[in-house]
């Protein structure tokens, strides 16, 4: 009797605890969702208010505040696209940049930092962080790592 007992434990366990993990594939990496009751999907419209255009990123009348810059299309951004939502819906302090045409891409991120306008002013890749302080740039990151923990901090 013992013996029988335990799969069956094993099999109720898993009717009531389980999990449903749902698959995301997006272009050349995937992306893992962990679906459950109180998951919220966020949507890029929620935050429509902070969306900004590249050449107004310096038009915020804040002391200081971020701007993520990012691609509907880019895994690395579909990767921390809840976390910022999320962040930019509970803070006062983060806008966004869709890609565009007006887009200016550089190798090096560094030579962004001091400047006062737009001139001279680009990213290296998606997804992008700038911090920008009494309208000075004081950040300029790539990378979903780096962004998410910018952020976090």
């Amino acid at each position: 009797m013992k013996r029988a007992f335990k799969p069956l434990l094993l099999i109720a366990s898993f009717s009531i605890c389980g999990c449903y993990s749902e698959k995301v594939s997006t272009s050349s990496s995937e992306a893992f969702i962990l679906s459950t009751s109180n998951y919220v999907q966020h949507d890029y419209e929620e935050i429509s208010d902070k969306l900004l255009l590249w050449s107004n990123i310096f038009g915020i009348d804040k002391e200081a505040y971020y701007v993520y810059f990012f691609s509907k299309t880019c895994s690395h951004c579909g990767q921390i696209k809840e976390f910022m939502i999320e962040q930019a819906l509970s803070r006062d302090d983060i806008y966004f940049v869709e890609s565009s045409d007006e887009d200016v891409y550089i190798k090096d991120p560094k030579q962004t930092l001091g400047l006062t306008s737009i001139e001279g002013f680009g990213i290296v890749g998606y997804p992008s962080l700038v911090r920008i302080v009494s309208g000075i740039i004081t950040l300029n990151v790539v990378g979903s790592p780096d962004v998410k923990s910018e952020i976090m901090n």
